[in-house]
């Protein structure tokens, strides 16, 4: 039994049938979605917090998710394909922009010199950056998964046909 598969069975044990573990799992997925945009949220305010010099820290808040989110796939993918890319709404995209340019005015509020780069600069660059940045990581990442999901389902296809 993986630790996975314990974590699961110690949850499910705090239920008594197969609907209230369903909705158990269900009520994770949104504490683990909602999760998500605390964690960005509480990047953009220590960008805003933290003094100059530590600028890298913030990032270290979204490790516990991607740490998270990649332990429950590799968990997920064992015994199903993984899911198919779900895409924010577009008042999570709205949030999320907003979120990510408070962000970066965080960090060039607490480094006004940006290495010696104009605030006007700074702010093109990071809004300029975080888009190109961000339209081929979204597009990487979508490509990969479903290239990833793909080969799930060959990989389990062929673990258990009936021959």
């Amino acid at each position: 039994m993986s630790i996975g598969d314990a974590i699961v069975a110690r949850y499910d044990a705090t239920v008594d049938d197969e609907y209230q573990s369903n909705l158990l799992h269900k009520s994770n997925t949104i504490t683990y979605h909602t999760g998500f945009y605390g964690y960005v949220a509480l990047g953009a305010a220590l960008a805003w917090i933290l003094p100059d010099g530590n600028s890298w820290i913030p990032l270290l808040v979204l490790a516990p998710m991607v740490g998270g989110a990649v332990i429950g796939t590799n968990w997920l993918k064992r015994h199903v394909p993984r899911p198919r890319p779900l895409l924010p709404s577009p008042a999570e995209w709205a949030l999320l922009i907003f979120v990510m340019i408070m962000w970066l005015a965080g960090l060039s509020y607490n480094d006004p010199d940006g290495g010696g780069a104009s605030t006007v600069g700074w702010i093109s660059g990071g809004i300029v950056g975080g888009v190109v940045g961000g339209i081929i990581g979204f597009t990487v990442a979508l490509a990969v998964q479903k290239r990833g999901r793909a080969k799930d389902i060959n990989r389990l296809d062929k673990k258990f046909a009936d021959d």
